[in-house]
């Protein structure tokens, strides 16, 4: 498995990414703690246990979208700390990064491969530091926010190094503490933290920031169905909310069954709306009026082609929830590889992945028809785009180059590494934001 991961990092290497030194580390991290919060940090051991990290807090309830009145918690995180990125296992993704705002983790905490569990700090895990991905940064230009919680004793072995490192450790803390890579992919074996490619925008910003909790998820099936029972407990199809309004969609079949796509012989007028879709939803081309918004509840797999072209201006955005998955320019072939050769030991906290791996495979095949970004386009990988873009899932994939601009909330994502650049969109600090659901899919505080 190493031997591909690898192979496949070479291949990057093409795209001339650049890495930089590593910059003067300020080892004070900042507590921005407030209210109270049902996952508290761990405690540090008692005298008995020589100051071993403590056990680490119940992850605590996902919290609620708030009393009437109120916006729910992802609006406000959106509103303040404006991350394009929220997702628990973020390794992967790290690998020559381009991030131009925020980030939002927690590395899995709460469940049993929190930093990547008992294995080395830097070996195949989505939720550690894998091959010290995170010093392998293009550039991070902002602040990272992460639980205040203590750091697992795999962690704490990278700092076998160091003289006396401190016992128990704050993940803040320990994510500004150089240490030497065991495995790096640049082959860099100098000291480095793991934010030594963080830049704050503010120039006296900090690095990382520690908040009381982080809440990262997407809706399970049964969540999305509670939306509208009737029609979830039906067959294929496609709603507007509250509305009776025609939607501009369609409902197609294969060998492998039904699902749902847009019609390219229109738009796809969703201003201010919110459109349930019972099954999988394939969006080519998509056309679409949206100067308020558009939301779509989807309880499959989500599968996107090509640019997605606003029509209208204002605040146009489309923002999109999947109980599965979120796969953009992946045809099926490609698709297996990445889900079911090559997962790199990625777990998910609400479901097997294995078995969502495999219906979002079986959701591909039932389109059938999906085109990838490098094999299934002229003149090389397919370069798009992205803009006013929010995305939730528990997996979001892509092979597109370009830039995206929005925001993704994820249990693990992987685009093009390297060549794929993230930022966020001020549009989301002014648009509402899944307003039917009703348990938070993003808070940190």
């Amino acid at each position: 498995m190493k031997s591909k991961f690898v192979l496949h990092l070479i291949l990057i290497l093409v795209f001339n990414v650049g890495v930089t030194g590593c910059g003067q580390v300020n080892f004070q991290s900042t507590n921005s703690s407030s209210g109270s919060t049902n996952g508290a940090a761990g405690h540090p051991g008692g005298p008995s246990d020589s100051g071993t990290p403590g056990n680490p807090g119940n992850p605590g309830n996902p919290g609620n979208p708030g009393t009437p009145g109120t916006p729910p918690p992802i609006v406000e995180v959106l509103k303040t700390l404006q991350p394009t990125l929220a997702v628990r296992g973020l390794a992967c993704l790290m690998c020559h990064a381009d991030i131009r705002s925020n980030i939002v983790t927690d590395f899995g905490y709460g469940h049993d491969y929190f930093l990547g569990g008992g294995t080395r700090f830097d070996d195949q895990s989505w939720y550690n530091n894998l091959a010290s991905t995170w010093q392998t940064a293009h550039q991070i230009v902002g602040t990272v926010y992460v639980p205040d919680v203590y750091v697992t004793p795999a962690a704490l072995a990278m700092l076998d190094n160091q003289s006396n490192p401190p016992q128990p450790m704050k993940l803040a803390d320990f994510m500004l503490t150089p240490y030497t890579p065991q495995w790096n992919f640049d082959g860099n074996n100098i000291q480095q933290a793991m934010v030594s490619r963080v830049t704050p925008a503010d120039a006296n910003g900090p690095k990382v920031v520690s908040v009381a909790k982080v809440t990262i998820r997407a809706p399970s099936a049964d969540e999305m169905s509670a939306l509208d029972p009737e029609f979830f407990n039906g067959p294929v199809g496609f709603k507007r909310a509250g509305s009776s309004t025609t939607v501009q969609m369609l409902v197609n079949g294969t060998d492998h069954g039904a699902y749902v796509s847009n019609d390219p012989k229109q738009a796809l007028d969703c201003s201010d709306s919110d459109i349930l879709v019972n099954g999988s939803l394939f969006l080519r081309g998509l056309k679409i009026k949206s100067a308020k918004g558009c939301r779509i509840y989807v309880v499959g797999s989500v599968f996107i082609e090509d640019a997605i072209d606003y029509l209208d201006g204002g605040d146009s955005n489309l923002q999109i929830t999947s109980s599965r998955a979120v796969v953009m320019g992946i045809n099926s072939s490609r698709l297996h590889h990445r889900l079911l050769d090559d997962n790199r030991g990625l777990q998910l906290s609400e479901v097997n992945y294995s078995t969502l791996a495999g219906q979002v495979y079986e959701d591909a095949l039932r389109i059938g028809t999906l085109r990838d970004a490098e094999d299934d386009y002229s003149g090389g990988r397919k370069t798009i785009d992205y803009s006013g873009l929010l995305l939730n899932a528990p997996m979001i994939h892509s092979r597109y180059l370009g830039m995206f601009k929005g925001t993704i909330v994820a249990e693990a994502a992987m685009f093009s590494l390297g060549a794929f650049h993230f930022e966020f969109d001020p549009v989301f600090t002014r648009t509402s934001v899944f307003p039917l659901l009703k348990t938070t899919i993003l808070e940190a505080k």
